[in-house]
């Protein structure tokens, strides 16, 4: 068993520094479902230009069983780079258990029970029987092992729902243009509110973007970054950082600082998608390097920045810390923006002032670990502070900001020294002229001297 996992590692590689050559792609997922007691005599059971029947059911519960090994061990890597219909419909038998990437529109949903027996042997209740309408006039059945949480659970209502997946192909259906498919989830990108009128905005210009909404559901407000919440963000960030900039312009609000703190922190979750513009102080900027493998395979992804930007609130916040049991007050709020690039002239480092305006699309409600806080907790002890964390492209220095986070104290001493200055000067005027009247009524004469009545004249 081990050396059947090597081997098809060794296939893995060899398919990923080809650049995913098909026939290494499907050698390396075929030989992965024979490890999990689905070899080619299962194959043998299908049978082209029919729908699903009862003898095949026992082989699509088997590979959709296998397909969380597939995605332990990269099933991306296995993803064939085209489709070719045509040979899909000649030659079937020579693409089964190849993978391919393939985007529809959901027409029909219809649930498919398992017996008890087989809901214990595979670990599932139930699949979903999709069918997707495909460019050219094609059309797939698709069996997948969930669908998005949102979606309509009417089964054969007339739909429409934007998707797409990584699926593997099974067998042409009873249609020359019809194929039957499996996959473990549907990948969601809605186009609009008639998809589901609750979504809202921000998630349907999400789905436009090609961001699979159906992962916000997966997010832990108030915790650290976790692993549920891990596809969504990279898919973010690439979505972000390919997005062309006239297009990320044009969304982006032109307001600055038009949030209310209190939103953002309590409803983290009907703020997802939507998009701020932020102007405060950076007080951090570092570089994060992206190590896993998948995601810099899948998204081109190497690197992002984070900066924590310090925004003036325009009311004190109070806020209650759950281990002194007291309330803290702020005046200024750090935001925590995850950037795919810099300006040449943004300086990095971990402690730094500079008065920046970024704008993002809000992620999560994020905790991260607060070294002011720690220095003030017992030796050892890690706390926490909690910021919205957003996603963007890239940041704005600010040469005339107005007084916020580090020159806000500046702003006030200024200001004041000016008053002293301004209130010393009219003292001192009125001091001056209170003493040259004085010295006027000393000097008056005794007498007024005659006013004539004729009209001054107006020429020389």
């Amino acid at each position: 068993m081990i050396f059947r996992y090597a081997w098809i590692i060794l296939l893995f590689l060899s398919a990923s520094n080809a650049h995913g050559q098909d026939s290494d792609a499907l050698a390396a997922s075929r030989e992965l479902l024979a490890v999990r007691g689905v070899d080619e005599s299962y194959f043998q059971f299908l049978q082209d230009g029919q729908a699903i029947s009862d003898d095949e059911w026992e082989t699509v519960y088997r590979i959709l069983f296998a397909f969380d090994d597939l995605r332990k061990a990269g099933m991306y890597r296995f993803v064939h780079t085209r489709i070719s219909w045509d040979e899909l419909s000649e030659t079937p038998e020579t693409l089964r258990a190849a993978l391919f990437s393939i985007r529809g529109t959901v027409t029909s949903i219809q649930k498919v029970a398992l017996s008890n027996e087989e809901a214990d042997r595979f670990q599932m209740e139930n699949v979903f029987l999709l069918q997707l309408a495909l460019p050219e006039d094609r059309t797939a059945t698709v069996i997948s092992k969930s669908i998005p949480r949102d979606w309509p659970t009417a089964e054969n209502s007339p739909l429409s729902l934007t998707v797409s997946t990584t699926a593997m192909f099974l067998k042409v259906g009873d249609t020359q243009s019809a194929t039957v498919w499996l996959t473990d989830s549907m990948a969601w990108h809605p186009q609009n509110a008639a998809e589901s009128p609750s979504l809202g905005d921000a998630l349907i210009r999400l789905g436009r973007w090609n961001v699979d909404v159906n992962l916000v559901h997966q997010l832990r407000h108030g915790d650290p970054l976790t692993p549920a919440d891990r596809t969504l963000f990279y898919q973010m960030l690439h979505t972000v950082r390919s997005l062309p900039n006239q297009q990320w312009q044009e969304a982006v609000p032109s307001e600055v600082n038009r949030f209310q703190i209190a939103e953002l922190l309590k409803n983290a979750r009907q703020q997802v998608g939507k998009l701020y513009t932020i102007q405060g102080v950076a007080r951090r900027c570092v570089r994060i390097e992206i190590q896993d493998a998948d995601i810099r395979a899948m998204y081109g992804l190497d690197h992002y920045f984070e900066v924590e930007v310090f925004v003036p609130l325009p009311t004190r916040l109070l806020l209650k810390d759950p281990v002194q049991n007291v309330e803290v007050e702020y005046q200024t709020y750090p935001f925590v923006f995850c950037l795919t690039e810099l300006p040449a002239e943004m300086k990095a480092g971990p402690d730094i002032r500079t008065d920046v305006q970024v704008a993002g699309t809000y992620f999560k409600l994020w905790a991260f670990r607060n070294q002011l806080l720690e220095n003030q907790a017992p030796a050892g002890e890690r706390r926490f502070q909690k910021a919205p964390l957003l996603i963007g492209k890239s940041l704005q220095l600010v040469s005339n900001a107005p007084a916020t986070g580090s020159n806000w104290m500046l702003f006030v001493g200024s200001a004041f020294v000016i008053s002293l200055l301004l209130v010393g000067w009219v003292l001192v005027r009125n001091e001056r002229f209170d003493r040259k009247l004085r010295e006027q009524r000393l000097q008056l004469p005794d007498a007024l001297p005659e006013i004539s009545d004729e009209p001054e004249s107006s020429t020389q």
